[in-house]
């Protein structure tokens, strides 16, 4: 099913780490669960004013031996002149494929919350919609020490539901250094032939 391969990094394909940097930042992250490890690499800046990108990779592999899954876009983004809300251009690899998407974009912060909602929808090959939704509460315990609590929900359709998936990360935050527990919800299909996963582990990342 298409949508198996979609979920190693389509899972929260526009999830940012800011949705527009000034300047050029990313993210390293390694997690691991009792059914599969994922390396999920991020990178994002700033071109011009207003005009931002964002590219994002991920490598899943269970502990058979198997070929990994790899699954990677690249965002083009505009900010509208409505605070937050911008517009997205994305090219993502599915395979040897490569699959244009467009639509929109809104992050919204206060304190120590944040929130990000993306919504796209293929230009080729057919109707499908992606909507991203990220919210993330990263309170400061001291000056160097922060505790992240983030949840990414991701939900597939076309003519009918394909997959959704929720990915849960819980823990410290020293000096740009994360780690802590992770918990990987997917449910594939629906009614009877509806399939439920779940991936329990932890994750390690760096910021940079």
């Amino acid at each position: 099913m298409k949508a198996k391969k979609t979920i190693a990094g389509a899972a929260l394909g526009a999830a940012l780490l800011n949705p527009q940097p000034a300047a050029a930042e990313g993210a390293v992250e390694l997690s691991a669960g009792q059914k599969t490890a994922t390396l999920d690499t991020k990178f994002g800046g700033e071109i011009a004013p207003k005009l931002g990108f964002f590219a994002r990779h991920q490598i899943t592999t269970g502990y058979e031996p198997q070929a990994a899954s790899y699954f990677g876009f690249a965002d083009l983004t505009y900010q509208l002149p409505l605070e937050g809300l911008g517009v997205v251009g994305e090219l993502q690899l599915q395979g040897a494929k490569l699959v244009p998407r467009a639509g929109l974009q809104y992050f919204l912060g206060a304190g120590d919350l944040s929130g990000f909602a993306a919504a796209t929808a293929g230009i080729s090959g057919g109707v499908n919609g992606q909507i991203v939704t990220v919210l993330t509460y990263q309170p400061k315990l001291t000056e160097e020490i922060s505790l992240v609590a983030k949840l990414e929900a991701l939900n597939i359709f076309a003519d009918e539901h394909q997959l959704s998936s929720q990915k849960f990360r819980v823990g410290p935050t020293i000096n740009g250094f994360s780690f802590g527990s992770a918990v990987d919800f997917t449910e594939i299909g629906q009614g009877q032939q509806l399939q439920l996963g779940c991936n329990l582990g932890g994750y390690f990342s760096k910021t940079f």
